[in-house]
């Protein structure tokens, strides 16, 4: 028989303070990387094992194991709090926190969370000194500001479960890129092409996301459009590439790389 797995009956929380932390399918490190907690995501303790630590993330409910040592516990009372704080992204490339236990936490990804408590008041479990770099707070969505945000990626070599500017997967960049805008989007690209209006094939526009399919008809990818006739997407590294009425034309390898499934246009105003 294997370890007894123990059952949190209180809800627990646990606060990000490293850039990236691995959430993994199973309680190994040799276990798949299904997604990633960033810098100032909070979760939801579920489980206990050895080491490791089954999480439900706050932002899109994500559940997968963490090692222990890569988040800090909060009380309910400092979680119930940052849902009043004033939420702020960083923007990279230089930030970085530094704490009253003299720690330095740098190369912060795109995305990192800060929560202003108060003017220039920052939580963080060990009680923040001085933060650098591009922080701001949620913009308003708009098709302009969300393709500038989605250039901030590119180059980004794509990897599975990532949600970072140091690597990401196709749906972690669009659930990435909207988080910005304060717009949730659930983390795979099978759920996103389930929220959304409708949009015909041929009808896409700027900051539509598309949706391709396998052999099967499942959808396995997802991008943003920059235009009627591109997409910009994670394919070996965030790329652009041109779309036709086939799928995406990838010209540095001269063929079809995905087929098209869908369009979506996520419900807000664009101006």
């Amino acid at each position: 028989m294997g370890q007894e797995i123990r059952v949190i009956k209180m809800s627990e929380m646990l606060f990000t303070h490293l850039s990236i932390v691995p959430v993994r399918a199973e309680a190994s490190d040799r276990s798949e990387m299904v997604t990633q907690l960033l810098f100032g995501e909070t979760a939801e303790l579920l489980e206990r094992h050895k080491q490791w630590r089954k999480i439900k993330a706050t932002y899109d409910g994500y559940e997968g194991w963490i090692d222990e040592k890569q988040c800090l516990p909060i009380s309910l009372e400092q979680a119930a709090l940052l849902q009043t704080a004033k939420l702020s992204f960083g923007l990279g490339p230089e930030l970085s926190v530094y704490t009253k236990r003299k720690r330095f936490y740098g190369n912060l990804p795109i995305g990192s969370r800060f929560y202003a408590l108060e003017e220039g008041e920052w939580f963080h479990p060990e009680e923040v000194l001085a933060v650098s770099g591009d922080i701001r707070p949620i913009q308003d969505l708009n098709v302009e500001s969300l393709i500038q945000y989605a250039y901030a990626y590119l180059g980004t070599p794509y990897l599975w479960g990532g949600k970072s500017n140091f690597g990401i997967d196709c749906s972690g960049f669009t659930q990435s890129v909207f988080a910005l805008h304060g717009i949730p989007i659930p983390r795979d690209a099978y759920q996103q092409a389930e929220v959304g209006e409708e949009v015909r094939l041929g009808e896409g526009q700027k900051g539509d996301l598309a949706f391709f399919k396998n052999e099967a008809g499942r959808v396995i990818h997802v991008g943003i459009f920059t235009d009627k006739n591109k997409i910009i997407h994670a394919h070996g590294m965030l790329r652009i590439d041109q779309l036709d009425e086939v799928g995406i034309y990838n010209a540095d390898m001269g063929k079809h790389t995905h087929r098209w499934h869908s369009i979506k246009r996520i419900p807000t105003t664009f101006s």
